[in-house]
């Protein structure tokens, strides 16, 4: 009887070892080797290297150089012993997260946390070390069979022996920028993702995401799910709206109708408060212009220029007939843009401008932020009207995410398993994020993470997987259902930025760009900037203002005439809409039917028709057929 029990256990234990990895029992030594060769095939020792919002010592080496260089060997300094305290809250979250991987994926998980200061330098050694010794046999893989691959403990029964780390291993990183991401991918440091992206995981990102971070058509990373953009709000003083009846629907950009008589009343009748509290450019922020450094090739839209557009002008959002965005001279054709500095400008002259004070009210102003954070610092005293979408930049959408060494020793499939899984956990996506629960956080009644009194573990949730499966910080000023319900409208009303993908194609192609026109057209925008901002209550009036304005639309200002023709070779260039419909549950989130394409158009001069080629070589990379 008791040879059969044995042999059923040992039966039982093989079938759980097999489906899960864990342990149990066994009495016959006969049946070690094969968990022992089960074992072997499929336990794996991943590294991953993560940035952290503190300074951690990750090894006992790390620690005793602490103590060493930051302590002067003194074992009973306040920082040594605060740096032992958070050793060990992260080694505990960490044996936390290895439970679950050792449990789904027999794969023992080492996670080294650093700073943003030390994160990189560290990262790029290991990428030298790995890209000047691996073909010379130095790095051994880890997918070799291990001698004694399991051991029998009598109170726990089978465990499961995973590999030793090996010097410098480099298999999952964190890439927190996209220029990073294209560095390492130029400099083969990044293995190709595209072959191993499962229907699961791609069913839990954004599609648009996962489209900003192809480079040259290739997937080296995964990106972490996170709200996209910010709302620009008109704010709006509580007062003077409800006392005096308005209808805030009316309220549609800073210089309609509504608005203009709103500021008047306010100038009048409120004399104690500030009228707009800002500038005229403040009130600029729907605005979108084409200024390119010639030295850099960077893109700054927010940086004034003669080509631009209003996003609030046109239907939304901000669209030409044809449905696409349309930057256009300002100074040639249309009258938009100069009918806008005119209305902004008047609030100069009228001395509607001043900054805002703590303890002073103000009437009107244009502010750009997260919508908790905007209710909580202004909601008592003003209504915030949303003038402006989020707009999904690059930055947003590939500037956190996941990637696999191209060094790493383990099965590319098994480093996206664990992705994987922290991309589409709940459980082990919060433990990453904030620890243990009861530990290091609690839940309030709103569903929302609570730091623990005296907590050392703490996590950037835009650095640690998708922010959509985290728990919303307690600070969020929502409940959890509501931040939910705020991150996928967010996401749902954005708006692909203007310049998107652009100045990654300026820099890819730097040689060919035709720097002398670019800097032609920043040299006149600064010059035309210049003299608007030279014309002020104190040496000019409004209809002066208008008269320059005049002027300059018809080039009769002498020693500033842009050196391109009104009827001359025209670029058009159209940057692809990302937005489309898919199978996923996540697409209806980002889907921006109305959002088309991006169309620039600059008059240039004939003997400076190398810049077209760029545009239209940026067109085709794009996948779009040039307009004839």
């Amino acid at each position: 009887m008791k040879k059969i029990l044995c042999l059923i256990l040992a039966l039982i234990m093989l079938f759980t070892v097999c489906l899960t990895g864990c342990s149990g029992g066994v009495d016959n030594e006969d049946d070690n080797s094969d968990l022992s060769e089960e074992a072997s095939d499929s336990t794996k020792t991943l590294t991953m290297y993560v940035i952290t919002e503190t300074k951690v010592c990750n090894t006992e080496a790390e620690l005793k150089r602490f103590l060493e260089k930051e302590c002067g060997g003194d074992v009973n300094s306040e920082e040594y012993k605060a740096a032992v305290a958070t050793k060990a809250s992260y080694d505990a979250v960490e044996a936390a997260i290895n439970k679950l991987t050792k449990s789904n994926f027999k794969t023992q998980l080492n996670i080294y946390f650093y700073t943003e200061q030390e994160y990189y330098d560290k990262i790029e050694y290991m990428f030298e070390y790995n890209e000047k010794y691996f073909d010379e046999g130095v790095l051994e893989s880890g997918d070799k069979d291990i001698e004694d691959e399991t051991i029998i403990n009598e109170d726990s029964g089978v465990e499961l022996k995973y590999p030793d780390e090996m010097l410098n291993q480099l298999d999952i990183l964190y890439v927190g920028s996209y220029d990073k991401y294209v560095e390492y991918a130029d400099k083969g440091w990044l293995s190709e993702l595209d072959s191993s992206m499962s229907g699961t995981l791609k069913s839990y990102i954004f599609p648009t995401f996962l489209e900003a971070v192809k480079y040259n058509s290739v997937t080296y990373g995964v990106p972490n799910n996170n709200i996209v953009g910010e709302y620009t709000y008109m704010l709006l003083n509580k007062e003077i709206v409800d006392d005096n009846f308005f209808n805030l629907s009316d309220f549609t950009s800073v210089y309609c109708d509504s608005v203009d008589q709103f500021l008047t009343l306010a100038s009048t009748a409120y004399p104690e408060m500030t009228t707009i509290a800002g500038d005229m450019y403040s009130c600029l922020k729907s605005y979108a212009y084409l200024t390119v450094d010639p030295d850099t090739l960077e893109v700054y839209d927010d940086t004034f220029s003669v080509i631009g557009f209003d996003k609030l002008t046109a239907d939304a959002p901000s669209l030409d007939e044809q449905g696409f965005y349309s930057f256009t001279n300002m100074f040639i054709g249309g009258r938009t843009h100069t009918n806008l500095l005119i209305k902004l400008k008047e609030y100069e002259y009228k001395g509607y401008y001043g900054e805002e004070t703590e303890g002073k009210q103000f009437a009107m102003s244009v502010v750009k932020g997260d919508a908790g954070e905007i209710y909580e610092k202004y909601g008592e005293d003003y209504y915030p009207v949303v003038i402006g979408a989020p707009e999904a930049d690059r930055g947003k959408m590939s500037g956190n995410m996941f990637a696999v060494s191209s060094y790493t020793t383990v099965a590319l499939s098994r480093n996206m398993a664990i992705i994987t899984y922290l991309n589409t956990d709940e459980t082990v996506r919060n433990l990453f994020q904030y620890g243990i629960k009861g530990t290091n956080y609690t839940l309030n009644s709103d569903g929302c993470a609570v730091y623990a009194e005296g907590n050392l573990y703490k996590m950037d949730v835009n650095k640690t997987g998708n922010v959509l499966l985290a728990y919303p910080s307690h600070d969020c000023g929502m409940t959890a259902t509501e931040w939910q319900e705020y991150f996928k409208k967010t996401n749902a009303d954005s708006i692909r930025h203007p310049m998107y993908g652009f100045e990654e194609y300026l820099k890819q192609n730097a040689d060919s760009i035709d720097r002398e026109l670019i800097g032609l057209l920043n040299d006149y925008s600064a010059t035309v900037k210049n003299l608007i901002d030279s014309y002020n209550p104190s040496n000019s009036t409004i209809d002066d203002f208008k008269t320059f304005i005049n002027d300059l639309r018809n080039n009769a200002i002498e020693g500033i005439q842009m050196e391109v023709t009104k009827t001359g070779s025209t670029l058009v260039v159209y940057n692809r809409d990302l937005y489309k419909a898919g199978t996923s549950a996540y697409d209806p989130y980002m889907y921006c039917p109305a959002v088309k394409s991006n169309e620039v158009t600059l008059p240039i001069r004939d003997d400076l028709l190398s810049i077209r080629a760029i545009y239209e070589d940026y067109l085709a990379s794009m996948g779009i057929q040039k307009q004839q």
